[in-house]
């Protein structure tokens, strides 16, 4: 706050006058807020935690955690996707590496927008070459400037295209009647092959382009649980998804197959970029720094605890949940939402705007309406800990394939259960630093790590 001044004259000035004084935004942030730094300090706690020694008491997915972490340090350090039989020198300083952690490039004028599709199209060439280079080091990369320079364009083309369909369709579904959005009106229902004919008749010459069959097949491909039978399975889309993808099937039927593949390597390749080399990293820094003027940029040590947090959020959450916290500050959060619904259902009875049938279905689904706190309390059960991670191998020499094959049995997983009834489950992590209400579940979550000061422990339950 900032005392010296009347709060009558200037109120916001009064009450946060002395945030940037208090509270400086560091240069790993384009902006800086309450979240930004709570979360930064839960990741500093995590962080502490993955560099500690491990406990005959921890369970097994916690000591994975902390070989991970480990590993991707010491893969940032080494800036190599793999080792080879002779070192290269490299004179880039790795003290002074620093990770992306945030990127706005909105609102730019159309200069700014020229200025940042060449600054990415010299980063995307400079990525390639490095890419071929490392497959074959007697490659001489300058003699293919005009191919690679051509493979930039043709990835660049393809995305403004999705881009424009993609926009397309978000402009048709907002041009809908809202009634009709609200009341599910949009909502299409087709099988496989409804889905095919219907983007067919995109396409010139009464041909086909057969691909949505093949690609459910592909995705349910080894998950016998699934049980596939495409000529009964119903597609549950929108009248501005399929919009979407009839746009996308004629652009597909007209588009050279090795510009497909060629854009989608690339979107691998930039997904993985800060998992590759530290060449291509500090590729990526440079680029960066020419359009941003804030660094934006976090320490090595927090990259890696931000990505281990991703990867096996409920083993890292592991270390910041308790029972004092099941016991203790649980029951009164639950006692505060149950206010807040009390308080809720005597607005809705009082109010006389509303008619009674549309008061009874509201209250009928605030007294439905779920709520997750804290952490999922069996993270403090090591075989159930332990069971949710069944399948997790990990590598110490191999850092991108640990990320790739738990991403992949996180996937299966989802694939498999599939067929079962879904069940109310946390699809946020404990270590979040916010809150959400998931109307799909009707549901609210509140993890562990936004009940903190300031927004929590003010004696305001």
């Amino acid at each position: 706050m900032d005392l010296s001044v009347d709060p009558c004259d200037d109120f916001y000035q009064y009450a946060c006058g002395n945030w940037e004084d208090e509270h400086p935004r560091p240069d790993a942030y384009v902006s800086f807020d309450w979240f930004s730094e709570r979360q930064a300090k839960i990741l500093r706690n995590i962080r502490q935690y993955l560099q500690a020694n491990d406990s005959m008491l921890d369970p097994k997915p916690v000591t994975h955690a902390r070989v991970i972490n480990n590993i991707i340090l010491k893969h940032l350090l080494r800036g190599r996707m793999r080792p080879k039989s002779t070192p290269k020198s490299d004179k880039y300083d790795t003290e002074d590496e620093a990770i992306d952690e945030n990127e706005d490039n909105s609102g730019e004028s159309k200069d700014e927008e020229q200025h940042s599709l060449k600054a990415y199209k010299k980063f995307m060439i400079g990525v390639m070459k490095l890419l071929v280079n490392h497959t074959d080091p007697d490659i001489k990369v300058e003699s293919f400037n005009e191919q690679f320079e051509k493979a930039a364009s043709i990835t660049i083309q393809v995305s403004e295209s999705l881009s424009k369909f993609n926009q397309e369709a978000e402009n048709a579904s907002k041009s809908a009647n809202v009634e009709d959005r609200l009341n599910l009106q949009d909502i299409v229902y087709c099988t496989a092959r409804d889905l095919q004919n219907t983007t067919d008749t995109h396409l010139a010459g009464n041909t086909s382009f057969p691909i949505w069959e093949k690609l459910l097949n592909s995705v349910f491909e080894g998950i016998p649980e699934a049980q596939l039978n495409l000529q009964d399975e119903i597609i549950l889309t929108s009248n501005s998804d399929i919009l979407y993808l009839k746009l996308l099937v004629g652009y597909l039927a007209i588009t050279p197959l090795a510009h497909i593949e060629l854009y989608i390597w690339w979107n691998v390749v930039e997904e993985l970029i800060l998992h590759t080399t530290m060449e291509v990293r500090r590729l990526y820094y440079e680029y960066y720094k020419t359009m941003n003027t804030a660094d934006g940029f976090s320490s090595r040590t927090l990259y890696c605890t931000g990505t281990v947090n991703r990867l096996l959020g409920m083993a890292v959450s592991y270390a910041i949940s308790n029972n004092n916290f099941t016991h203790h500050t649980k029951p009164k959060v639950q006692d505060m939402l149950g206010y807040i619904r009390t308080a809720f259902e005597g607005l809705v009875r009082d109010t006389t705007w509303m008619d009674w049938s549309t008061k009874r279905s509201t209250l009928q689904k605030t007294a439905a309406m779920r709520s997750l706190i804290g952490f999922p309390e069996w993270i403090l059960d090591q075989q159930r800990l332990e069971q949710h991670y069944h399948g997790l191998v990990v590598n110490e020499s191999t850092h991108l394939e640990n990320m790739l094959e738990e991403i992949q049995r996180k996937n299966i997983i989802k694939l498999r259960r599939w067929r079962q009834k879904h069940e109310l489950s946390w699809e946020t992590l404990p270590t979040n630093v916010n809150a959400f209400h998931t109307f799909q579940e009707n549901a609210i979550t509140i993890p562990i790590a936004i009940l903190q000061y300031p927004f929590y422990h003010l004696g305001l339950e």
